[in-house]
């Protein structure tokens, strides 16, 4: 409320009327009283006094004629009004005034509209204008950011009567539009393992954001780069969770041949002293190579032996070919000498056992196949059939194998040892459906 001093106004002297008047007399008891002052809205059209309701005088004796000083119709101006209020009885006439304020006493009405949402941008736009009343002026200060959603902007309205309103109004801001992505361009490597991460000299993905400034980028590769061709997708995120993919192609290339070491050269026999040739599959062990590839972990391994290898040495070429059609060749020589050949295992199994075992030699040819698993397991071969493992301390028959359906034991087996008590071996079967070589544990009748 706006405080508006009250004009003073000189009050009607009774001082004639108490004189002219003998004591006693009702003129002496005659009193008006003033109704309190009033404040009174200013409005548009202004307040008549009729609608004013600032209230009647009091008079004593009641019923005494009392009148103001302002009728009914007379418009209330802005300001201060004085009213007199006028009683008389009996020729005596006494007064009172009250002051009457017509005063703007309301605030400004400001309307604040629903915060919009906004796209969010840099600089962050200004929140919508507030609508007031009128002949009220509003003052707004700096846009300020309240969180990362909202922007908000203080204001207040005055109108000319000093009535003053605050109010905020604000915009939602919401960034739903995803960074720009620019992925790495396409390349061409080579191969330096068999599945490689991802390096900085593959490249490196941009990208821009109208907002954010620190865009988090990450490459998405399903099971590293291999050889062939590899899509990664290259993904920027924003901090609003908007985000963009491009991809890139990486080509893998293996162009490194493997290595390869070729088995130790070894010394064959034909079977009888008038053979003059061997069958290549009558060669029970030609030994292992070892082959390594950069890329490749399971490289293809070959020899180009013969069919039939002569008396004297034959030269075997051993290939690695890895999976990008690289090779690589080393060689062994295979010395084919005159038959028969020395008893196979001979040198760990004492003769005078293996005449214990087999009082009749016809009955095992003991060229056939006679390998030391152990220094106490002999696998003996009656035919390309069966191979029968003995306990060479005592000469029991331990098991007895049969090659698969199809397939035929060939010279000799050969121990697989991881450790002294390992007891596999692995023997050539030609004609064997499930593979060339098959290993068994002389625990178990069945290849494993």
């Amino acid at each position: 409320m706006v405080a508006v001093p009250l004009v003073a106004v000189a009050a009607v002297t009774l001082a004639a009327a108490l004189a002219a008047a003998p004591l006693g007399s009702d003129a002496m008891a005659l009193t008006v009283t003033a109704p309190p002052d009033c404040l009174v809205e200013l409005k548009d059209p202004l307040t008549t006094w009729a609608n004013a309701d600032c209230g009647t005088a009091m008079v004593d004796p009641p019923g005494t004629l009392v009148t103001s000083s302002i009728v009914d119709t007379a418009v209330l101006p802005k300001g201060t009004t004085i009213v007199t209020w006028i009683a008389t009885a009996s020729g005596a006439t006494v007064s009172d005034w009250q002051a009457v304020v017509v005063a703007d006493t309301v605030l400004p009405t400001i309307t604040v509209p629903d915060p919009p949402i906004v796209e969010s941008t840099v600089p962050v736009p200004p929140p919508p204008t507030l609508v007031t009343s009128q002949d009220a002026t509003v003052v707004c200060g700096e846009p300020a950011l309240h969180n990362d959603a909202v922007v908000r902007v203080n204001c207040s309205a005055s109108d000319p009567a000093g009535n003053k309103a605050g109010a905020t109004t604000a915009n939602v801001i919401k960034d739903t539009t995803a960074p720009t992505m620019t992925p790495p361009a396409d390349v061409t490597v080579e191969a330096t393992a068999p599945k490689m991460d991802l390096a900085p000299q593959h490249g490196e993905a941009t990208a821009t954001d109208s907002v954010d400034t620190d865009v988090v980028i990450k490459a998405v590769l399903a099971d590293g780069l291999r050889v062939g061709t590899n899509t990664v997708t290259w993904v920027a995120t924003d901090f609003s969770g908007n985000s963009a993919s491009a991809e890139q192609t990486i080509t893998v290339v293996d162009t490194t041949s493997p290595s390869i070491t070729a088995p130790s050269d070894i010394d064959v026999y034909a079977k009888t002293t008038s053979a003059t040739r061997i069958h290549k599959h009558s060669i029970a062990n030609l030994g292992f190579p070892t082959a390594l590839d950069i890329a490749d972990p399971r490289v293809t391994l070959s020899a180009n032996l013969p069919d039939y290898l002569g008396l004297g040495k034959v030269t075997a070429t051993w290939t690695a070919e890895d999976d990008s059609g690289n090779t690589a060749t080393d060689t062994q020589t295979i010395t084919v000498k005159r038959g028969p050949p020395p008893p196979m295992g001979a040198t760990t199994v004492d003769a005078k056992v293996l005449r214990t075992m087999y009082p009749s030699p016809a009955s095992v040819n003991m060229g056939l196949i006679l390998s030391a698993i152990t220094d106490e397991l002999l696998l003996v071969g009656g035919n390309s059939r069966y191979l029968h493992l003995y306990n060479t301390t005592n000469g029991d028959l331990i098991r007895k194998y049969t090659s698969p359906p199809g397939g035929i034991f060939y010279d000799s087996a050969v121990p697989i040892k991881s450790d002294e008590e390992d007891t596999h071996f692995a023997i050539e079967c030609y004609g064997c459906p499930q593979a060339r070589v098959l290993i068994y544990n002389h625990t178990e009748p069945d290849p494993v």
